[in-house]
């Protein structure tokens, strides 16, 4: 495993050779040494498009270091449609994600994030990102000036939309209160967060318990309207699942289905993790856990492999994270949802870290592993974002490597798959580059060649034998 340190200097070193980087600012002497270094986060700017970008290098809790490139789309003013659009485009997963930074209470500015195991990034995986990225800033910009020039010219209209958006399920109360609701028209924003859900590949478990959930809420609204008791469950989710496996792209679609809801008054999604959390000393870390919860005021605070606040040693300061976030949930009822979100075994023992953390989850969901099928079609899903098309052989081929993936613990799911399509993606640009070739649909046409079959039948040939020899051959 590479540390910190060394992934600094050698992607430093890639995005000084691939990007338009400001190297006043990007390279220092080491004070130590004498030589140059690189300083992260690096600002620069892909070609092309020439379009903004920050990369950032952090650690994980187990040591594994983590490149995310984030790229400057698009500052637009904060409306429902852009919010709706945004959610739209977490579509883009497991390659590009859309998310929205807050610059002021009108405007928000919309990155394209993207994010991969830094010790596995390799020149060519990097520049099909930064290409990628001029092509989504491109593409995504267009659709936000329109979206820009729609909200202008009927600015009105966007108004009244708004006004309908903070009341939902609003109840004709002309009439006894034993008589059935009237469910406002704008209802139809919330089947389009659900269809959002729907359209998800997989995940089935999960989208039965969001039906599930929604049901229930709705019921709820309508009994209060109708005068009738209420006793709706919790909000706040558990979710567990391996990496690659949709935990983060669901938690940003449950954000716009409670705005819908009227649960939450933004639906924003704000992600973080421990490093974002704990402190260095003593009375920081509170400090810092109200400064995360008070950013995801409004919308869902997701705290990703949330188990890692759950460690044994006395002065650790994960506990006080958790004792701040349920003081915050519990004083700030309706304005917060709290996601908290890890590998399935790990999360049982979180909950049991503080007696009042169970209690607040009413809802847990599963996110399985994808199947071989699933995984086939997430692959010619990003084939087909990236204008690439694949021929029958080769999507043969594709089920022969992923039968040969083995479903350990911890197993990629589509973040295997998106680290496999860079490598055929590689190979098939070495193919394109020694063949010359500059137009007609070989550019775009992934063919059986590009598949690292070779590796998947050696891999089936072992798994084979270990079978026929038995248990007792190990």
């Amino acid at each position: 495993m590479t540390t910190l340190v060394q992934e600094e200097d050698r992607l430093g070193q890639l995005l000084l050779q691939l990007a338009d980087v400001d190297a006043d600012f990007v390279i220092q002497l080491d004070p130590e040494t004498g030589g140059e270094t690189t300083v992260w986060p690096v600002d620069f700017a892909t070609y092309g498009n020439s379009v903004p970008c920050t990369g950032t290098l952090y650690e994980r809790f187990n040591g594994t270091v983590v490149l995310r490139i984030d790229a400057e789309v698009q500052t637009v003013v904060d409306t429902p449609e852009v919010r709706r659009w945004v959610t739209s485009y977490t579509g883009w997963m497991p390659f590009v994600q859309a998310r929205i930074d807050h610059v002021n209470s009108k405007n928000v500015k919309i990155i394209a994030t993207h994010s991969f195991l830094a010790n596995e990034v390799t020149r060519a995986q990097l520049e099909q990102t930064l290409g990628s990225l001029d092509y989504v800033a491109a593409k995504w910009g267009v659709a936000l000036t329109e979206l820009e020039q729609a909200r202008e010219s009927t600015e009105n209209d966007t108004a009244q939309e708004e006004a309908d958006d903070e009341d939902i399920f609003a109840v004709d109360t002309s009439k006894n209160k034993s008589s059935t609701p009237v469910v406002a028209p704008s209802v139809a924003g919330l089947e389009e967060a659900l269809k959002n859900i729907d359209d998800l590949v997989g995940l089935a478990p999960v989208k039965r318990l969001v039906h599930q959930f929604v049901a229930v809420q709705r019921a709820q609204l309508v009994r209060k309207g109708a005068g009738l008791k209420v006793l709706a469950p919790s909000p706040h989710l558990v979710f567990k699942g391996n990496p690659g496996t949709g935990k983060t792209t669901v938690a940003r679609h449950i954000g716009r289905l409670y705005r819908e809801l009227g649960l939450l008054s933004r639906g924003h999604l704000v992600e973080v993790d421990r490093s974002g959390l704990v402190g260095g000393y003593i009375g920081q870390t509170a400090l810092k856990t109200k400064e995360v919860l008070d950013s995801a005021k409004g919308g869902v605070l997701f705290i990703d492999e949330a188990y890692a606040l759950n460690r044994p040693h006395a002065n650790d300061y994960g506990h006080e994270v958790m004792e701040t976030v349920l003081t915050y949930m519990e004083n700030n009822r309706g304005d917060i949802v709290v996601v908290v979100a890890g590998y399935p075994s790990e999360m049982d023992e979180f909950l049991t870290m503080n007696p009042g953390i169970a209690s607040r989850f009413d809802y847990s969901l599963d996110f399985p592993d994808f199947s071989d099928d699933e995984l086939v079609k997430i692959f010619l899903e990003m084939a087909a974002e990236h204008d690439y098309t694949m021929d029958q052989l080769a999507i043969d081929a594709l089920k022969v490597v992923l039968s040969a993936w083995e479903r350990k613990d911890g197993f990629g799911n589509a973040r295997d798959i998106r680290r496999l399509f860079h490598g055929v993606v590689a190979a098939h640009s070495e193919w394109l580059i020694k063949s010359e070739l500059k137009d007609g649909a070989e550019l775009s046409r992934i063919q059986s060649v590009h598949i690292p079959l070779g590796e998947a039948v050696a891999a089936l040939s072992e798994m084979e034998q270990n079978k026929n020899l038995g248990p007792g051959y190990l």
